[in-house]
């Protein structure tokens, strides 16, 4: 490129840092900049016409020069003393990336001095960059265009587990561990995670991006977060008897999907077919049963069996009616007890939301599942996205006369995140 186009896209923002005082994050961002600039000729500073078309940018400044001119020594220091520049190198050189670089201050938050670096084994400082390192480039401007967040999967896997492949000749693909990245309210969301807005800089081989937190790989599988957890028993309790109730009323005949789908991994002693899917659900705590008038699961198991329980039509040898803890409990996982069973393959898309993907605009057409099965329909989003004054993220059935619950916490698994919910999500028609 010629540096004119870097001095006039530049110019405004120079005055604007000269007007106040500098922070280092901003000032590192801009000497970033100015190792590209050195490149370029005396003779080409020229001032830009006004109205004169500006050429395309050509980035020149590098991963690797970002991280020698870095201001942020702790990772600077992790990075060197990590295997990190050989394993970039072993993926190609034509392969970008995203780093997601933890200021001083957040790998101080975590324990991680200087000195706590350089005693650390190089693999286990690979395993914390690896993490931060997303496979190819991320920018801003395009991440905060799109609805809902960008996912991006990191340079880390976990050889154990497998996901649903992306290429359909393929059986299976290595689970990578997953950054979904969004912009809201000017703040940029790491897997839901408020982490900064700090200034990004692209380079010619991907984007050197800070955020304010150092980033923790998810650990616990969905049930074994909410078992461990201690204040989701009810929830629980409550599903695990429905499953038993199911398997009484329909004499074993008609097939019903355990709770525990999706929330454990699939048995595959042998390694060679998927063993995790991903997803998300909505889950409340006891406290929220108390609050809704179930002291304990004995009485929340009562209400339900006080109502009309479903019975196998022996005629049709199909299961009528449903369970009222159904319509209490089910769309906390977008209601997919409602969708009719088929025979045929269904396709349950991988729903893995975060805060900043909460709204009707990007999710009120979404299809929770296809089917091949000829007649019946893609089943849409059956729930409705809001915002409160605190800008917390509101939930409830569509058309739905009950109050909307709120997110009020998130907890991240290996299959996606928790959202732990103020309230119930009955169904519309539903009557305590």
């Amino acid at each position: 490129m010629t540096c004119k186009a870097y001095w006039f896209c530049q110019h405004k923002h120079l005055n604007k840092i000269n007007s106040k005082k500098m922070n280092r994050h901003t000032l590192f961002a801009f000497c970033l900049l100015l190792i590209a600039l050195a490149s370029c000729r005396k003779e080409e500073y020229k001032a830009v016409m006004e109205g004169e078309k500006i050429p395309h940018q050509e980035l020149t400044l590098t991963l690797k020069e970002a991280v020698d001119a870095s201001s942020y020594t702790l990772f600077k220091a992790a990075w060197r003393r990590s295997n990190m520049e050989s394993l970039l190198n072993a993926e190609g050189k034509n392969i970008p990336h995203t780093l997601l670089v933890p200021t001083d201050e957040a790998f101080i938050a975590d324990g991680l001095t200087l000195s706590a670096i350089n005693s650390m084994e190089p693999r286990l400082l690979d395993s914390i960059l690896l993490y931060h390192t997303i496979v190819g480039t991320f920018d801003p401007k395009g991440v905060e265009s799109k609805l809902g967040s960008s996912m991006g999967l990191s340079m880390l896997k976990n050889e154990n587990l497998r996901v649903r492949a992306v290429e359909m000749h393929n059986r299976f693909d290595v689970y990578a561990y997953r950054q979904y990245l969004g912009i809201l309210n000017g703040e940029l969301m790491v897997n839901g995670q408020k982490s900064g807005k700090l200034p990004a800089v692209l380079a010619k081989d991907g984007t050197w991006w800070p955020v304010n937190k150092l980033l923790h790989k998810p650990t616990k599988t969905m049930l074994s977060a909410l078992q461990e957890d201690g204040r989701f028993g009810m929830y629980l309790g409550m599903l695990e008897t429905l499953d038993q109730l199911w398997l009484e009323d329909s004499y074993g005949i008609y097939p019903r999907d355990p709770y525990s789908k999706g929330w454990v991994l699939r048995y595959d002693p042998f390694g060679e077919n998927v063993n995790i899917d991903l997803t998300t659900i909505f889950a409340p705590t006891d406290a929220v049963f108390h609050q809704a008038g179930f002291p304990d699961l004995d009485a929340l198991i009562a209400f339900n069996n006080s109502r009309p329980r479903p019975y196998l039509d022996f005629d049709t040898y199909k299961m009528v009616g449903g369970y009222a803890a159904d319509s209490l409990l089910a769309l906390n996982r977008f209601g997919v007890q409602f969708i009719p069973y088929s025979d045929y393959s269904k396709d349950y898309n991988q729903m893995v939301f975060y805060v900043n993907d909460f709204t009707n605009e990007n999710l009120s057409d979404f299809n929770v599942m296809v089917s091949q099965e000829v007649g019946l329909k893609a089943y849409k989003m059956p729930l409705d996205f809001g915002r409160d004054a605190n800008g917390r993220t509101l939930v409830k059935a569509k058309q739905s006369p009950h109050p909307a619950a709120t997110v009020v916490e998130q907890i991240n698994t290996l299959m996606g995140p928790i959202h732990v919910i103020d309230r119930l999500i009955p169904a519309k028609e539903f009557k305590f």
